[in-house]
């Protein structure tokens, strides 16, 4: 599953167009990648160093849910929960903060609810 790094793992292409668009003209990037793929952080961090020098702005919205009980629970079900909601935004944001500015701001959101 690809996901973006500054939205959910399931955003609709129109909304991704219209806010790629806004970031542009505003000399801001938006980029994709999969939160819970922490090898992709470095690629990441490598892409917007190339691209902006730096961060004034991180916003990281990372979200999924699972549909069912505490006692139904798979192990399985519990890692990618963690992974994509806990693990992947710390570690997205340990990867990036060496290039937010002084002054700069991390936002970190989550909701599995992208449609």
């Amino acid at each position: 599953m690809e996901a973006p790094p500054c939205s959910s793992r399931r955003a609709g292409p129109s909304r991704r167009s219209h806010t790629r668009g806004s970031f542009s003209a505003t000399g801001g990037i938006l980029v994709r990648s999969d939160s819970a793929a922490l090898g992709e952080v470095a690629a990441l961090a490598d892409r917007v160093r190339a691209e902006l020098g730096g961060i004034d702005l991180l916003f990281l919205n990372a979200g999924i849910s699972a549909t069912t009980t505490l006692v139904g629970t798979e192990e399985q079900t519990y890692d990618e929960l963690f992974a994509v909601n806990t693990k992947g935004p710390y570690f997205t944001v340990q990867g990036l903060a060496p290039l937010i500015a002084d002054g700069g701001a991390i936002v970190l959101t989550t909701s599995a609810a992208t449609r």
